[in-house]
């Protein structure tokens, strides 16, 4: 079988959904990536501020208007909140109006700097697998230091959100609250997806605090829906998207010595499809093993470290510190 590799630069930039909140600088950064693409639709999606934090207001103020000076011919929409709905009610309703709107497009958070190649290779692969419904969700990020198979992407059952792409045709399929993941785990549906019983306790284990409203975020949800319709995800052999927010003023990823947050960027200058349009199966377990630590050497030196330092942080108490 042979595999035409395409230029990644005759398409035009799709739609954008900018999502954006209390970070000015990093909001300056990305936007000027942006603004290297044109796209000629761009949607910003804004929380908003924190009533008990002070300050607030006026960073998410001034993160809207970064977040909206476009100087080229582009039509601009904004979902802009007066009130605080949180991280995963703010963006999961942040993509739904976004598709409400178009059929196909890229999301960007405020923290996620794309190389420029990230935008024609959404592009290409949006207009290759358009009608394909097996493939759901384009990732820019790639968490390995290589890829799979013949092509400059490969395929995986686990979705990446650090710059992305999906059509309206998967996002009409998210929901928030996962309302059927009671029936998917009593079926035992899991195991067609993850061959390792440590790796579908790890999801399942994730996927229990979501259903159960216990976690406040959007992305495990989404991860859920390409799980639930044993969807694949397009990984690039290169990661294109560094994910700048690691650090005390992010909501969720506050470790600044992360994996992470230490991944290079290259670039894709040509795109050549793969011959398979399969999974491999290395590759979840690569991505968990190495960007998620679901391997079991590791869990245990986890498990021993915090049996230690519960104690520890018991005699800390009085003294007003703790370890973790």
């Amino acid at each position: 079988m042979t595999n035409p590799s395409s230029s990644v630069n005759h398409h035009e930039t799709p739609p954008i959904l900018f999502l954006v909140f209390r970070r000015p600088a990093l909001t300056a950064r990305v936007f000027a990536a942006i603004r290297l693409a044109r796209p000629s639709h761009l949607f910003v999606a804004a929380d908003g501020p924190r009533p008990d934090h002070p300050g607030e207001a006026a960073r998410c103020e001034e993160t809207r208007k970064l977040a909206t000076m476009v100087d080229w011919p582009c039509e601009v929409q904004t979902l802009f909140r007066d009130q605080n709905l949180g991280c995963g009610p703010a963006i999961s309703g942040a993509i739904h109006w976004f598709f409400e709107h178009v059929e196909e497009g890229i999301i960007l958070e405020d923290d996620c700097l794309p190389d420029p190649s990230f935008f024609p290779y959404c592009a290409e692969l949006l207009a290759h697998y358009r009608h394909d419904t097996r493939v759901m969700h384009i990732a820019g990020y790639n968490p390995l230091d290589h890829g799979f198979g013949d092509g400059s992407y490969y395929f995986s059952p686990i979705m990446h959100c650090w710059g992305w792409a999906t059509w309206k045709r998967v996002a009409d399929q998210y929901d928030y609250r996962i309302k059927n993941f009671s029936q998917f785990e009593q079926d035992g549906l899991i195991r067609g997806i993850f061959r390792r019983r440590l790796q579908q306790r790890y999801w399942l284990r994730a996927l229990r605090r979501y259903y159960r409203g216990l976690s406040s975020n959007w992305d495990h949800q989404w991860a859920y829906l390409v799980f639930s319709q044993h969807g694949l995800c397009v990984n690039p052999c290169i990661n294109l998207v560094q994910n700048l927010g690691f650090g005390a003023d992010s909501t969720f990823a506050a470790n600044p010595w992360s994996y992470h947050g230490r991944r290079h960027v290259g670039q894709i200058a040509a795109i050549r499809h793969p011959s398979f349009l399969l999974p491999y199966p290395d590759a979840a377990d690569q991505i968990l093993r190495k960007a998620n630590g679901v391997w079991l050497p590791r869990m245990i030196a986890v498990w021993w470290a915090l049996l230690l330092i519960r104690p520890l942080n018991v005699c800390l108490r009085p003294f007003g510190r703790k370890i973790l």
